[in-house]
């Protein structure tokens, strides 16, 4: 099973979940996400400006939170971050509001509230945004992980998303919110 669309022109992964040289039999389900059948009421909404979402293996999960944070140091945007880790940290902006880790309901009305979303350019979370409608997203692949260069660099073209790579953060011109 493919959890894409099987039409390439509105594929979410490109190549990636391409079954041409597949020799097995393949159906492709749709995009699928966790979040999909979580229920909100207009009530749990909260909007904010900046949603950002940490993940992925140390050290490059620390190395982000860092490198974003020094960015967002003066910042007086109203911004969230979701760590991802449950390791001491101390945030001095206090425009920034700091959770550890979010899951279900909680996930997808913190996705939901935000004007614009940074996060990771992995799978699953691609296929959230997607499924929840996001268009308001700068993607930061992992260093060293070609998927996710890929997805970013995909996404940019075909959904005109921004990327930008993570050692190119602090100091870069490019990334303004």
């Amino acid at each position: 099973m493919g959890a894409d669309h099987e039409d390439k022109n509105i594929r979410l992964s490109g190549v990636l979940s391409d079954a041409n040289k597949i020799r097995i039999p393949v159906n492709y389900i749709g995009p699928q996400s966790a979040l999909k059948d979580v229920e909100l009421n207009s009530t749990d909404l909260k909007t904010f400006d900046i949603l950002i979402l940490l993940s992925g293996a140390e050290p490059q999960r620390s190395i982000l939170e860092k490198n974003i944070l020094d960015k967002f140091r003066s910042s007086t945007k109203k911004i969230i971050l979701v760590r991802g880790s449950d390791k001491k940290m101390e945030v001095k902006n206090k425009t920034i509001s700091v959770i550890n880790f979010a899951f279900g309901k909680e996930l997808k009305t913190l996705i939901m509230g935000a004007d614009t979303l940074i996060c990771r350019s992995g799978y699953s979370t691609l296929m959230d945004l997607h499924i929840l409608n996001k268009k308001k997203i700068i993607l930061i692949p992992t260093p060293g992980q070609p998927e996710q260069e890929y997805l970013a660099d995909y996404w940019k073209e075909k959904f005109g998303v921004e990327m930008i790579s993570q050692k190119s953060i602090s100091g870069s011109k490019n990334f303004k919110i």
